[in-house]
């Protein structure tokens, strides 16, 4: 017989500084993760690093960013690899259909 396992708990509030991302849970529990661990986040502009959102009861998303971060991790203390982060950054800057459109984003900013 496979049990169940409960959902994990869910976001109630979220802050992120230049230095902690600070999350408060339903189930009393405050976690306060060093960015070091989300290096995406630790070099963001601190804009960017404040148009976050919560995605889901569970989840915290940075559109601008294109990044995503779950409770589960964040309770478990995952970090970011950046060795996965910067293979992805190399495939797409090589790809020229990732270079054509980086290339439109940037004509459009300039616009």
């Amino acid at each position: 017989m496979e049990s169940m396992m409960p959902p994990p708990p869910r976001i109630i509030k979220a802050e992120v500084s230049s230095s902690f991302l600070k999350v408060n849970l339903d189930d009393g529990r405050s976690l306060r993760l060093p960015l070091s661990n989300y290096p995406t986040l630790q070099r963001a502009s601190e804009a960017r690093r404040q148009a976050m959102r919560l995605e889901t009861p569970w989840s915290l998303r940075w559109p601008r960013l294109d990044y995503d971060l779950g409770v589960e991790g964040m309770l478990a203390s995952a970090k970011e690899r950046t060795d996965l982060v910067d293979v992805v950054k190399t495939t797409r800057n090589s790809c020229p259909v990732h270079r054509k459109k980086a290339s439109r984003r940037r004509a459009h900013a300039a616009a």
